[in-house]
Protein backbone atom coordinates (compact mmCIF):
# COMPACT_ATOMS: atom_id res chain seq x y z
CA UNK A 1 0.00 0.00 0.00
CA UNK A 2 1.34 3.47 -0.84
CA UNK A 3 2.07 5.81 2.03
CA UNK A 4 -0.97 7.17 3.87
CA UNK A 5 -0.69 10.73 2.54
CA UNK A 6 -0.56 9.58 -1.08
CA UNK A 7 -3.52 7.29 -0.50
CA UNK A 8 -5.56 10.11 1.10
CA UNK A 9 -4.64 12.54 -1.68
CA UNK A 10 -5.84 10.08 -4.30
CA UNK A 11 -9.02 9.38 -2.35
CA UNK A 12 -9.66 13.10 -1.99
CA UNK A 13 -9.23 13.70 -5.72
CA UNK A 14 -11.72 10.92 -6.47
CA UNK A 15 -14.25 12.39 -4.03
CA UNK A 16 -13.77 15.96 -5.28
CA UNK A 17 -14.26 14.89 -8.88
CA UNK A 18 -17.46 13.05 -7.89
CA UNK A 19 -18.66 16.13 -5.97
CA UNK A 20 -17.63 18.81 -8.49
CA UNK A 21 -17.92 16.88 -11.74
CA UNK A 22 -15.34 17.59 -14.39
CA UNK A 23 -13.24 20.23 -12.66
CA UNK A 24 -9.98 21.20 -14.29
CA UNK A 25 -6.71 20.04 -12.76
CA UNK A 26 -5.73 23.59 -11.67
CA UNK A 27 -8.94 23.89 -9.60
CA UNK A 28 -8.38 20.50 -8.00
CA UNK A 29 -4.75 21.37 -7.24
CA UNK A 30 -5.83 24.67 -5.63
CA UNK A 31 -8.35 22.88 -3.42
CA UNK A 32 -5.76 20.29 -2.46
CA UNK A 33 -3.26 22.99 -1.42
CA UNK A 34 -5.89 24.75 0.71
CA UNK A 35 -7.20 21.76 2.61
CA UNK A 36 -6.40 20.79 6.16
CA UNK A 37 -6.67 17.09 7.00
CA UNK A 38 -8.60 16.25 10.15
CA UNK A 39 -8.61 12.79 11.71
CA UNK A 40 -11.40 12.36 14.25
CA UNK A 41 -11.25 9.58 16.82
CA UNK A 42 -14.45 7.58 17.17
CA UNK A 43 -17.09 9.57 19.07
CA UNK A 44 -15.31 12.95 18.87
CA UNK A 45 -17.52 15.73 17.48
CA UNK A 46 -16.49 17.62 14.38
CA UNK A 47 -18.80 20.51 15.31
CA UNK A 48 -21.31 21.04 18.08
CA UNK A 49 -24.83 22.36 17.72
CA UNK A 50 -24.94 26.17 17.67
CA UNK A 51 -21.26 26.54 16.83
CA UNK A 52 -20.78 28.84 13.82
CA UNK A 53 -19.49 27.26 10.63
CA UNK A 54 -15.96 28.15 9.60
CA UNK A 55 -15.18 25.89 6.65
CA UNK A 56 -16.43 23.37 4.14
CA UNK A 57 -15.85 19.78 5.17
CA UNK A 58 -15.51 16.83 2.82
CA UNK A 59 -15.79 13.39 4.37
CA UNK A 60 -13.20 11.28 2.60
CA UNK A 61 -13.41 8.09 4.61
CA UNK A 62 -15.49 6.83 7.51
CA UNK A 63 -18.86 7.87 8.90
CA UNK A 64 -20.29 10.88 10.70
CA UNK A 65 -23.50 10.99 12.71
CA UNK A 66 -25.64 14.09 13.10
CA UNK A 67 -27.66 14.64 16.23
CA UNK A 68 -29.88 17.62 17.04
CA UNK A 69 -30.93 18.61 20.54
CA UNK A 70 -34.21 20.46 21.05
CA UNK A 71 -35.69 22.02 24.20
CA UNK A 72 -36.72 18.57 25.44
CA UNK A 73 -33.26 17.11 24.97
Amino acid sequence: MPNRRHYLDQLLMTRLQAFLGEADSATLALLQRQLVWIDLPCGQPLKTQGEPGDAMYQLVSGRLRVSITDRCG
